[in-house]
């Protein structure tokens, strides 16, 4: 038995039901996995989808009359329904059930389809190595972010390594199954630091689980398999950190130590708790970056602007060092350790604080400080951190009750002004 499936790709997460959408056509033969989806080149807008708002369709109809194409995209749609419902009925004729495929069903539909996908096979690529290479190969053609490039990379050499542990380099894309992702995620779990910690946590295996179903996708929609090897996956992701808040006096603390051998983690950490920015970029920035009123700078990971205010203590650092050139610079490695040692001194570690300090930590304390103390308004601080969504900027703030307080007072107030202006 098969049933032709009608819907309209990506409606779940559609937030203007009047935008069009393409209507996809989904095979389902009794007893086996549902077919790749397909397009069937009709665009309706969400609200003219008799779906929409959970409305039974009437018979033959999936579009709503209201739609002024709706009678000709509904004859389509059933023109095709009946199309492989018939191509089923002339299959079992032929063929016993459990023999009937959803290709030799497109092959009936399209006899041409065949041919093609034959020429393409000559050049096409069988193993998942020279696949995963070509995806993310189209991806530096999108002109991504040159560091979300370096994250593709990355887990593509760490998938490698794997391939080369388990001597399946060779293995090909039809060969794929779900054993070999749950080898995979036991792999990234046995990998661990010389410190003895864990290389991998759960959500970065995640990505590197979801680059191989990235994929197997693209081999899906470019020929290279006729379909989908392996079932959804369920992948379960850590919450987030919470951020972590230098309050004043935890600051002060940093800013009062006068230790000559932590002086220079003293003033980046001064510089970054009172600018907002990532390590990375810090490390880039230049003149042409500051002007009278403060900072603008692209930031390094996604290209968006941060512009953070040029605050006092900010200007005391630039002027001790005589400009921002020559602000110093130490690696990763080296400003990790310094700053371990200022928390030593100061009193700010792991067993005081519940961490021991990081550049991150400045970043997240810049954006609370911002949202409790200065009590700046949403959109400012999405601009002084440069971020897009309130999402990306609820991982660095910490909201206190005395910015709660502070909202709940200025409306108060307003509603006093408004009760008596009527």
């Amino acid at each position: 038995m098969l049933k032709v499936h009608f819907f309209l790709r990506g409606a779940e997460k559609c937030q203007n039901p009047a935008i069009n959408l393409s209507i996809y056509c989904q095979l389902e033969i009794e007893g086996l996995k549902r077919d790749t989806p397909f397009s069937t080149e009709h665009r309706v807008p969400l609200l003219a989808w008799w779906n929409y708002n959970n409305i039974p369709a009437p018979n033959g109809e999936w579009v709503t009359p209201s739609y002024y194409t709706a009678a000709n995209i509904n004859r389509c749609l059933k023109k095709l329904e009946r199309t492989y419902l018939d191509i089923m009925e002339v299959l079992h004729l032929m063929n016993t059930p459990e023999n009937i495929t959803y290709r030799m069903l497109r092959e009936h539909y399209d006899p041409s389809s065949q041919k093609v996908r034959d020429a393409r096979k000559v050049q096409a690529p069988e193993k998942f190595v020279d696949i995963l290479d070509e995806l993310i190969n189209q991806k530096k053609r999108k002109k991504m972010a040159k560091n979300t490039i370096k994250n593709y990379i990355s887990r593509k050499n760490n998938i490698l390594e794997f391939l080369r542990f388990t001597k399946t380099m060779d293995i090909k894309i039809d060969k794929i199954r779900y054993s070999l992702i749950e080898n995979f995620e036991d792999w990234m779990r046995e990998q661990y630091n010389e410190d003895g910690s864990e290389k991998f946590c759960k959500n970065y295996t995640n990505k590197h689980v979801t680059l191989i179903r990235q994929t197997l996708d693209y081999a899906v929609n470019k020929d290279y398999l006729s379909h989908m090897p392996i079932g959804k996956l369920n992948l379960e992701y850590d919450q987030p950190k919470e951020p972590h808040y230098l309050l004043p006096e935890q600051r002060q603390k940093i800013i009062d130590c006068k230790i000559k051998s932590v002086e220079v983690a003293r003033d980046i950490a001064v510089f970054l708790i009172f600018t907002g920015f990532s390590y990375i970029d810090y490390q880039e920035l230049t003149s042409k970056h500051i002007f009278k009123e403060g900072f603008k700078k692209q930031r390094h990971k996604t290209g968006i602007w941060s512009l953070p205010p040029l605050l006092p203590e900010t200007e005391k650092i630039i002027a001790k060092y005589g400009s921002i050139e020559k602000l110093p610079r130490p690696d990763n490695k080296d400003i990790n350790e310094q700053l371990k040692l200022l928390g030593a001194f100061t009193g700010l570690h792991a067993e005081t604080l519940g961490y021991d300090l990081s550049t991150q930590d400045f970043r997240d304390t810049f954006c609370s400080m911002m949202e409790n103390e200065a009590m700046q308004d949403t959109r400012t601080i999405m601009a002084m951190m440069g971020h897009s969504t309130m999402k990306q900027m609820s991982t660095y703030s910490r909201m206190m009750p005395s910015r709660i307080l502070h909202d709940l007072k200025k409306q108060k107030n307003m509603f006093f002004e408004m009760k008596k202006a009527s």
